[in-house]
């Protein structure tokens, strides 16, 4: 009786043991399914290496478009400021508008508005003053005559008064750009009111000329600048002043000032779009790119493309 329960119990553990080990030594000793089993995971490993590689090839070209990007919209900035001061120079500085004088707060002497005839002596311009002076001075004599408040007589020992005109360029403004310096000058009708008989300057005038805007137009504010000494000197007699001459003391050129900021602001805009285009473009490029990728390694592999990272 005990043998044979000795016997039953080494059968039944002889049949359990081989029951639970032996698919695992069939397992471990079937060199295909190991073979298999191998490539499998060295596929995965390498596709998942190949994905690692393909983002980060997009992180980089993703970089190197926004610094291309970058480049450019600041390169566009520069060329359009290169274009602008190559057109028309350094940007002068804002002029101005010039006021409507009014009545001298100081004491004028009695005898400018009092005397009766004027002597117009020339005295020149500046080397550096955009206008005829002669053309100016005939100018300035002819509207005296027109005013009628003054006689212009030929020399001055006739004269009550000696207008001395000469036209003036001051140095105003100095700017630089990348190595090149601009001066800038304020050109201007400047006229002293002098006594006859004393030889006194009793009073000074200046009327500032606009010497920019359009080069077609400039002859008609040079005049206008004329007209308005003639405005500033009825001012000193205290006579008034017609609508159009307080209008004409004011008015300015248009300059294009507006039309350069358009362009800068355009092209500014132009280069941000096309970084914008750029960039787009190459995260499409680098996206796809990294498609192709991971399908041909799952064709080379045998991996169906349902499976494969992506889709």
């Amino acid at each position: 009786m005990k043998k044979s329960t000795q016997y039953l119990l080494a059968t039944v553990v002889a049949f359990l043991a081989t029951t639970f080990t032996l698919p695992r030594i069939t397992f471990a000793q079937d060199p295909a399914t190991q073979a298999a089993q191998q490539a499998m995971d060295a596929a995965i490993q390498a596709n998942q290496q190949a994905m690692q590689a393909a983002q980060q090839a997009n992180q980089q070209a993703m970089d190197a478009a926004q610094q291309a990007a970058q480049q450019a919209s600041q390169q566009a900035m520069q060329d359009s400021m290169n274009a602008v001061q190559n057109a028309g120079g350094p940007i002068a500085p804002p002029r101005r508008r010039p006021t409507v004088p009014v009545t001298p707060r100081g004491p004028v002497p009695q005898n400018i508005a009092a005397a009766h005839s004027v002597f117009v002596s020339n005295l020149g311009s500046a080397p550096n003053a955009p206008i005829d002076i002669d053309q100016a001075y005939d100018q300035f004599s002819q509207q005296l005559v027109a005013w009628g408040h003054y006689s212009v007589v030929p020399s001055p020992a006739q004269a009550n008064l000696i207008f001395e005109l000469r036209e003036i360029a001051p140095l105003t403004d100095v700017s630089g750009y990348r190595g090149d310096v601009a001066s800038y000058a304020t050109p201007a009708f400047e006229l002293h009111i002098r006594d006859a008989k004393t030889g006194v300057v009793m009073w000074t005038v200046v009327s500032p000329i606009e010497d920019f805007g359009k080069k077609s137009e400039r002859p008609q504010w040079y005049a206008m600048a004329v007209s308005n000494l003639v405005s500033r000197v009825k001012v000193v007699t205290a006579t008034p002043l017609a609508p159009q001459e307080i209008v004409d003391l004011t008015a300015m050129p248009q300059t294009h000032d507006g039309r350069r900021a358009l362009i800068i602001t355009g092209v500014a805009v132009g280069a941000a779009a096309t970084a914008g285009i750029l960039m787009h473009h190459a995260y499409e490029n680098s996206v796809a790119d990294q498609k192709q990728q991971q399908d041909n390694f799952c064709l080379a592999h045998g991996i169906p493309l349902t499976e494969c990272a992506g889709g």
